[in-house]
């Protein structure tokens, strides 16, 4: 991909640069995400200031002073949610497409454990196995279980659609 300096893209129109943001740098964050997930802060905080660059040359254009952009209020006037809720979105939307047969792999399929209702007043679909590491913890078939049982009471991954599950998850992530 080659470079495009922001300042060449500082005299087009809002929508133009959102899709220019979308299709150049957010594609490229995003890209296999599922498996390389960031979990520590400071990784999670240092993409994000690549997306806060963005939305503040966006809030300079929209007449606000660059150190002034109110970030989260630009972000949601673009529709545009943070790097990490995008990421989670995608592995729930992933874990929806394994269990729908929509990803033919069967290893993966085999690997999403369901919770068998015991003598616990837990209603979480998906197995919540101890992990001995952090590392293990945010792997991702525990981190598609975590986010799977965030949404399962909201949201039922063989009957709804995924336009649901999408509303569902945004819905519980604000």
């Amino acid at each position: 991909m080659k470079h495009i300096p922001l300042r060449q893209i500082l005299h087009v129109i809002v929508p133009v640069r959102y899709n220019i943001y979308i299709t150049l740098v957010g594609s490229v964050m995003e890209y296999g995400s599922i498996v390389w997930s960031p979990y520590q802060t400071g990784q999670i905080q240092r993409l994000q200031k690549i997306q806060d660059r963005f939305i503040r040359t966006v809030g300079v254009k929209l007449g606000y002073d660059y150190a002034d952009v109110p970030l989260r209020i630009v972000e949601e006037t673009l529709l545009l949610n943070t790097l990490q809720t995008r990421r989670q979105l995608l592995d729930v939307m992933f874990l929806h497409r394994i269990l729908n047969n929509e990803v033919d792999c069967p290893e993966l399929l085999a690997a999403v454990e369901f919770r068998v209702p015991g003598r616990t007043r837990s209603q979480d679909t998906f197995v919540r196995r101890s992990c001995a590491t952090s590392y293990e913890r945010h792997s991702t078939v525990p981190r598609l279980h975590r986010l799977g049982n965030l949404v399962s009471p909201h949201h039922d991954f063989f009957h709804d659609n995924k336009d649901h599950l999408k509303k569902v998850f945004l819905s519980l992530s604000k």
